[in-house]
């Protein structure tokens, strides 16, 4: 579906803040502060990296797919120069009515994280989430998220000869 048909279909962006958007209040002023430090301490280590947390109660039956696309082309969750394959963004939706998450990558990850990484990522929260511990399940992915990341460079670094100096996500990872 075109964008010009999903702004029809879902009409307003969302509000959202750099790191946590919580709509809904799952999170407690503590757990917010933990998930925004823990966000910004992941991005200190992997220059380029943006990441975003929304919790989201979307209509009943919500492709959350389609709407993450919508939702990713239409924010700017990255800064103004981070375009095409420099766009290192990663947003994690929750959507309560669903109980589902989604994880959506820029451009810039997409040959590196594929949508079995994404899963891979999530997955380990899905039982902090059905415990309706959802801090928990957000910091698991946040470390899951690091822990590939972290993958990724060191994997990179091997092929290139060279013991890594700095954990960096460039446009050449």
């Amino acid at each position: 579906m075109s964008l010009a048909k999903l702004d029809a279909k879902y009409k307003t962006v969302p509000r959202h803040l750099r790191f946590i958007t919580d709509h809904v209040s799952l999170f407690s002023g503590e757990e917010h502060q933990a998930l925004a430090h823990q966000i910004k301490a992941l991005e200190k280590l992997y220059l380029g990296l943006h990441v975003t947390l929304m919790t989201l109660e979307l209509p009943p039956n919500t492709n959350l797919r389609e709407y993450m696309f919508w939702l990713f082309n239409r924010c700017r969750f990255s800064p103004i120069d981070a375009k095409l394959n420099r766009n290192y963004s990663v947003v994690i939706v929750i959507d309560v009515t669903s109980g589902t998450a989604f994880m959506s990558t820029g451009f810039g990850f997409e040959q590196w994280l594929q949508d079995e990484d994404l899963q891979a990522i999530l997955d380990p929260a899905i039982p902090h989430f059905k415990k309706n511990q959802m801090a928990a399940g957000c910091k698991t992915i946040f470390d899951r998220l690091a822990a590939r990341i972290r993958s990724i460079c060191l994997e990179n670094d091997r092929k290139k000869g060279g013991a890594p100096k700095r954990l960096a996500v460039t446009d050449d990872l």
